[in-house]
């Protein structure tokens, strides 16, 4: 018996005879098959590398948390404020320029005033609306051990500086959520700051907190201007920013006087200290009981 061969006059009726397929598309077909299986390789080797990645992040992330115990560094969390600067944040009045500080309640807003041309608004950069780091004015120690002493994880880093004999240690985690510290060393008064924006090698000075034979306190105004941030005084309100080897008054009552720098300190991890030092003054915190100084 010989094979049927499937013609147009053997076709069941109603069916027409379909046209074979050329060479060129079923090699088109066949390569877009290809491209496709290929395509289709590389995605699934992409999201299966960030799905490792991610879960490596989060085994990393678990890790730190687990070297990391709660500490328990006394009210250095930043307050909230859910209050809108205004759209003349930054405006004049006459002679005199107002750059917006802060809004309190039963007094509404309050700003900074100094002489127009004192600060150039196209370099600050405006603070956030919600978060304000307060800065210790009353240091919270402990001396040569204790409860915070002995929890602060060995990989956590600190600054130090000498004061007469005395190790004066600051841990980063409390100045980055302070920004400002306002200690004082043997009656002699000092101002431990950080800048957020800078590399950790460069980010911390510690300055002679005196001035005229008065102690002057600082805090964090929230602006930063060219990269560096802007303080105040709690005196006068005058805006302060580091230039240099010294903090440089550039607007209001005590524009153009200086605090020096003493000591640019580099962090170093606390392992690392204790494993040379067993004596020492830990800044761990603020009391918050205390009133605000005002020179």
């Amino acid at each position: 018996m010989t094979q049927l061969e499937l013609k147009p006059d053997n076709l069941p009726l109603g069916q027409e005879a379909k046209p074979a397929p050329s060479p060129g598309k079923t090699a088109l077909v066949r390569g877009l098959t290809v491209v496709a299986i290929v395509v289709l390789s590389g995605f699934l080797l992409i999201q299966g590398r960030n799905l490792w990645l991610e879960w490596n992040m989060l085994q990393q992330q678990v890790s730190v948390a687990q070297a990391n115990p709660f500490i328990g560094f006394p009210d250095i969390a930043p307050q909230i404020n859910h209050a809108r600067s205004p759209d003349n944040w930054y405006h004049h009045e006459g002679k005199e320029t107002l750059l917006w500080s802060r809004w309190e309640k039963n007094v509404g807003h309050s700003w900074f005033r100094f002489a127009s041309g004192d600060i150039d608004k196209a370099l600050l950069v405006r603070p956030s609306i919600e978060v304000v780091s307060r800065a210790i004015d009353t240091p919270v120690v402990e001396t040569d051990g204790g409860t915070i002493w002995k929890r602060i994880p060995g990989q956590s880093q600190v600054v130090v500086h000498n004061v007469g004999g005395v190790n004066c240690v600051y841990p980063v985690h409390v100045l980055s959520k302070v920004q400002v510290i306002n200690d004082v060393v043997d009656d002699r008064p000092l101002l431990v700051t950080i800048n957020l924006l800078a590399p950790m090698d460069g980010a911390f000075s510690i300055f002679e907190a005196n001035l005229d034979g008065r102690r002057v306190t600082m805090a964090s105004s929230g602006y930063f201007s060219n990269l560096r941030p802007l303080l105040y005084d709690r005196g006068t309100e005058s805006l302060w920013i580091e230039d240099g080897d010294v903090l440089k008054s550039l607007a209001g009552k005590y524009k153009g006087q200086q605090l020096t720098r003493v000591a640019k300190p580099v962090p170093v991890t606390w392992i690392s200290w204790l494993a040379e030092h067993t004596r020492g003054r830990l800044v761990i915190g603020a009391d918050r009981s205390q009133a605000i100084p005002t020179e």
